[in-house]
């Protein structure tokens, strides 16, 4: 949609990043345009629980009411461990789009650490919600942090999850986002060895404080991500990779399930003036939603788009979604 007296332009990528050279390039060639853009990231995760109909259905409107979208589907290897694991992938299969890409989301499920030969470990826990009873074994452990476990661990758990991704979905990006947003050097680490490109797990802690910074695992986070305190981080090269081939995609738009749509509105604002006050550099904008809550986050999640839509006409720019089908 775009308005033809714009002076100016805002461009919005959905999930455009699939190489490191990726975000030079397209800031080179927004550069000889002179216009100024904004590369929206939509991200969903699959964590690895029921797949329910309702959630299927608020997709497939969600889907028909913004058909230009592009999405990163982060999927949970929980899924071949589950009794409908057949199921469960030909849904996923079904749902995931030829021009969507497929990444890890990665965190020690009970199922998946027995089978990467690894010790199980259910504490300590983000969310301490699964300690006692583990209902369902595939995402027992889907709140203790990865980096608690050994280096060998580590890369068993990577390894056996991205194998469990590619033989059921067939393909696979080098992206991954790991369980409440954990990171520690082995996990970069690992992650770039095994070919892994962008990690797509930092956040900005104050997006989310309001509605879980009360658990144990918010200090974590803190600890984690203390760094990103502007509220526009933007993708940087984790500096402890040598040579630095990881790059760090900030969740700056929050993740609906916790951040308010005024914390996410405010934030895409803030990119929409970043980029209008500095032409010739791309500004990038993730925001993040959870399949499992898609039913319950419907119309919030149609709310930030259409404001988005909304607020480029304001501000006079120019609104295009990217990529298009000739760009895969």
């Amino acid at each position: 949609m775009a308005v033809s007296s714009a002076k100016t332009s805002l461009i919005v990528l959905l999930l455009v990043l699939t190489s490191p050279r990726t975000i030079i390039l397209k800031a080179e060639e927004t550069g000889k345009a002179s216009q100024p853009s904004v590369e929206v990231i939509t991200s969903l995760i699959w964590s690895g629980l029921a797949i329910e109909d309702r959630n299927l259905k608020a997709y497939e409107r969600l889907s028909e009411q913004f058909p230009q979208l592009t999405i990163h589907h982060f999927i949970s290897p929980a899924y071949a461990f589950g009794h409908d694991r057949d199921k469960s992938f030909k849904l996923i299969r079904a749902h995931v789009r030829s021009r969507d890409r497929i990444g890890l989301y990665l965190y020690p499920g009970y199922q998946l650490t027995k089978a990467a030969g690894a010790i199980f470990r259910s504490k300590p826990a983000f969310f301490q919600t699964y300690i006692a009873a583990c209902a369902q074994q595939s995402i027992c452990g889907y709140d203790t942090p990865l980096s608690v476990y050994e280096d060998y661990e580590v890369l068993a758990l990577f390894r056996l999850g991205t194998d469990l991704i590619r033989e059921n979905l067939k393909r696979i990006a080098p992206i991954f986002m790991i369980g409440v947003w954990d990171s520690s050097h082995n996990i970069r680490k690992t992650a770039a060895m095994l070919g892994y490109k962008f990690d797509f797990s930092p956040i900005k802690p104050k997006l989310v404080s309001r509605h879980i910074g009360y658990y144990p695992g918010y200090a974590w986070l803190e600890t984690n991500w203390k760094h990103l305190t502007e509220p526009g981080a933007q993708p940087y090269f984790y500096q402890d990779i040598k040579p630095s081939k990881l790059i760090a995609v900030p969740q700056n738009g929050g993740m609906l399930d916790y951040t308010s749509l005024a914390d996410s509105l405010a934030s895409f604002e803030h990119q929409v003036n970043r980029a209008l006050q500095r032409e010739g550099q791309s500004q990038f904008f993730q925001v993040v939603i959870h399949f499992e809550t898609l039913a319950q986050n419907e119309d919030k999640f149609a709310k930030l788009i259409q404001s988005m839509v909304t607020l480029a006409r304001t501000k006079e720019v120019s609104l295009r979604y990217y990529p298009s089908e000739r760009d895969h």
